[in-house]
């Protein structure tokens, strides 16, 4: 125990296997790794394990993965149970008829090194890859074939998924689908204030609480992919107040400094996105209008729309079942699309 704690070693250990220091050295940022793709998969995961299959390419390959595996099944099985740890964790999987497997690439990688896990359950697979930037900062770069192709402010992934038949999306209206995904994903992990503003802002009581970004790339009608970045204040640091020219508020604030654990919400957020893309992509925004009514924090309220050097009063009506904003303004109800505009709630 004393060279567990003082080094990372490990020797003569029943249930784990033996890890010098040398190795324990060489192999933490790995460790690291695993375990964060594991405990990402095991908050996705919404029914029981069937299967674990853990892949290692490039450097990985050449180490000692056992105790890396080990690291990936801990985190897998702590969002659902209490007490495991990179010992008992290949135990309780075995007890849980939960099928391991371990696979080693001798092949060329696009990167350095690569851990791959995919997990089974009952109901849907799961498959998320990771690396090590600079030698030793995990980084995820693969949900579920969707390549994360940037990292936002502190670190937020932000995902890429191609076109299926390189059809034009229409990407405005998936902004829109993306708030509405995150409003449920904060209502599952109880932040139950949360609303959406026109066309894609998270807010709350009129404070800004987080937003997202599509940014397109490709030109149609060749395959175009879409980076969504889903940005949300957890715990805004002190100096934001001076920084921010609109009111906003944070996760903490909303709940008696107690937010949602940031891998539970990550979960939240990609679980209700990826089914949310889903149902758009085969009945469009018209499915998610009713939803929109529900979340709608500016429908009745008197806005500014701000369209290059023009500013339009009026009331705002709700949205079309394009996505399109409806106000009525001098007189007459106007259809207007996200484009180029921003929109302010008159106070």
């Amino acid at each position: 125990m004393s060279d567990y704690l003082l080094t990372g070693a490990v020797v003569n250990a029943i249930n784990m296997p033996s890890v010098s220091a040398e190795d324990a050295r060489r192999l933490k940022p790995s460790m690291a790794l695993a375990e964060l793709l594991g405990s990402f998969a095991g908050q996705v995961a919404e029914s029981g394990l069937r299967a674990v299959r853990i892949e290692y390419e490039g450097d990985a390959s050449a180490l000692n993965t056992r105790p890396i595996t080990a690291c990936a099944l801990k985190g897998l099985l702590t969002p659902m149970m209490e007490s495991v740890n990179m010992v008992n964790a290949p135990v309780v999987a075995r007890e849980r008829n939960i099928e391991v497997a371990e696979v080693k690439h001798d092949r060329d990688s696009e990167y350095q090194t690569l851990v791959r896990l995919t997990v089974t359950t009952e109901r849907r697979s799961i498959t998320i890859a990771g690396t090590l930037f600079g030698g030793n900062k995990p980084r995820v770069v693969d949900i579920d074939g969707g390549s994360v192709v940037a990292y936002g402010h502190y670190g937020r992934p932000l995902v890429a998924f191609p076109s299926e038949n390189g059809e034009a999306y229409d990407w405005e209206d998936r902004g829109m689908v993306a708030a509405i995904a995150a409003g449920r994903a904060l209502q599952e992990t109880g932040v139950s204030a949360a609303a959406v503003k026109w066309p894609n802002d998270l807010v709350t009581a009129g404070r800004k609480l987080g937003g997202i970004l599509v940014d397109l790339q490709g030109e149609a009608p060749s395959q175009m992919r879409a980076v969504i970045g889903i940005g949300v204040n957890v715990r805004m640091p002190e100096r934001a107040s001076g920084r921010i020219d609109q009111a906003w508020t944070d996760l903490a604030m909303l709940t008696d400094d107690a937010p949602p654990a940031r891998n539970r919400l990550a979960a939240a957020l990609v679980n209700q996105l990826c089914r949310a893309l889903e149902v758009f992509g085969d009945q469009g925004f018209t499915a998610f209008r009713e939803d929109w009514r529900t979340l709608d924090a500016i429908a009745g309220r008197d806005v500014v729309l701000q369209q290059h050097d023009r500013r339009i009063h009026g009331i705002a009506l709700g949205v079309d079942q394009d996505g399109a904003l409806l106000l009525s303004s001098a007189g007459a109800t106007k259809r207007f699309v996200s484009g180029d505009i921003s929109l302010r709630v008159q106070t």
